[in-house]
């Protein structure tokens, strides 16, 4: 029997310690808070909700004055709300309403991640990090962490709140930075669903929310019935815009974006990233494209709230020599790669000597002529691909070089200034050998000649013959 009590006394010993040990490690344990999609901001984090164990409810206010974003009703009544049936949408009916943006929060989480040890309701403000382009308007977050994440060591993720007020957009490919005219560019554009806070004045016409883009240099491509021909993803999926909510104006020089209908009042699309890829065409030695977004009737089209995407065209230099000096009025044509055969396309210009198209026929091609300083420029073209110039008129003085000469592409210089150039070299002209008869020229001189030495004998006779 005395062992049997032992048994138990150690038994309910051992139960005891258990129970203590687990409450030791649940005090000392720590859920983690992660807010995502927020890479750009830093984010700050405050308690405002305890638990009190004075309280009729058990929970208060960390402050009196926090009750106060939530209503002028008491900090029971209001927990009450919040713990009662409904709790979670009165909770996100006040995050919407964007009151708690009056509670200060203080303590930075590193890396957008924070850790906290106490159950109750904490709030999250985020901020455009230092040095870094400010395009989102943040919403203040409220959620709450329970006793059970906090000894579980739960890991909790919330997704940050913004509004876009200026798009990212890129070249597709960053090859594009520098083309040739008349070639394709591709772009692409990412904007936010923005998350639409509670009582929220609408601008008339409901929510609305779109992307304007506009271009200069070049045109927009368009399908058979001229339609914008558009990739849409709404996160990682496609998403099937109807072709009427994108208008193409300025003779294909802008278009709008409507995006309205992925805004709704339950958020249900908030926060998922829209990209938009489109193509262009090539049509000036400079490519500019620029896009902002509009929420709600504001069109974020500031000077520092655009987004500008530029691309540019290189040049080609042609430089005649010839007996060590640069010669003036030769005439070149700048074609494709470096050799000339049937296939080879030469280039055909404007008045500017800017890229207009490319033929076959060395007759159609336009001619580049070299000024006083022995150079001739051309532009429009791309710093990825090779081009020759063959001469097809020599200065006076000099022959036509019968082999082309290949331009080359200087290396460290800025994307508008681009340049590839080549030197030719020109032999000047043999002179042709003295050819035909030798005429009466030296028969004139010997006959002249002749009648002189007869005159001069004459008279000298004629002197002797006196004496």
């Amino acid at each position: 029997m005395k062992k049997l009590k032992k048994v138990i006394a150690f038994t309910l010993m051992m139960v005891m310690m258990m129970a203590m040990s687990v409450t030791a490690f649940a005090a000392e344990g720590k859920a983690t808070v992660k807010v995502d999609n927020a890479s750009e901001a830093d984010v700050f984090y405050q308690q405002i909700i305890e638990e009190d164990t004075s309280a009729r409810t058990g929970w208060n206010f960390v402050k009196p004055d926090y009750a106060k974003a939530f209503g002028n009703e008491d900090a029971q009544t209001i927990i009450d709300k919040l713990t009662g049936k409904n709790g979670q949408t009165a909770l996100d009916e006040i995050t919407r309403s964007d009151k708690l943006a009056a509670i200060e929060a203080t303590t930075k989480a590193e890396k957008g991640e924070f850790s906290v040890s106490k159950a109750g309701l904490y709030v999250v403000k985020l901020q455009t990090k230092d040095g870094v382009e400010k395009k989102y308007n943040y919403t203040t977050m409220a959620f709450y962490v329970s006793r059970n994440d906090i000894e579980t060591g739960q890991v909790i993720n919330r997704e940050a709140k913004k509004e876009p007020k200026k798009v990212d957009k890129e070249l597709t490919s960053p090859n594009d930075k520098v083309v040739e005219i008349g070639k394709t560019i591709s772009y692409t554009v990412k904007v936010t669903v923005p998350y639409v806070p509670a009582g929220k004045p609408v601008a008339e016409g409901g929510l609305r929310f779109a992307v304007h883009d506009s271009l200069t240099g070049a045109v927009y491509n368009v399908d058979d019935k001229g339609n914008l021909v558009l990739s849409v993803k709404l996160g990682k999926d496609n998403y099937n815009l109807s072709a009427d909510k994108v208008t193409l104006a300025d003779d294909k020089k802008s278009f709008t974006v409507d995006l309205s209908e992925l805004v709704k009042e339950s958020n249900l699309d908030a926060n998922k990233e829209v990209t938009l890829v489109y193509t262009v065409t090539a049509k000036d030695v400079k490519i500019n494209n620029e896009a902002y977004p509009e929420e709600n009737g504001h069109k974020y089209n500031k000077e520092d709230e655009v987004k500008r995407v530029d691309s540019y065209t290189g040049d080609l230099k042609i430089t005649k020599t010839g007996d060590g000096k640069n010669l003036a009025g030769a005439e070149f044509v700048i074609l494709k790669g470096t050799e000339v055969n049937d296939n080879t396309e030469y280039a055909v210009l404007n008045d500017k000597n800017e890229l207009t198209g490319w033929t076959k026929k060395l007759e159609d091609a336009s001619h580049v002529v070299t000024l006083d300083d022995g150079s001739a420029v051309a532009h429009g073209f791309d710093n990825e691909t090779t081009y020759s110039f063959k001469e097809v008129v020599a200065p006076t003085g000099y022959q036509v070089k019968q082999t082309i000469s290949t331009a080359t592409w200087k290396a460290g210089l800025a994307d508008n200034a681009q340049l590839a150039t080549a030197v030719m070299d020109d032999d000047a002209l043999v002179p042709l050998p003295f050819t035909g008869g030798m005429g009466t020229t030296i028969f004139t001189v010997l006959g002249v000649a002749i009648m002189a030495l007869a005159a001069a004998l004459y008279f000298v006779s004629k002197r002797t013959a006196k004496n």
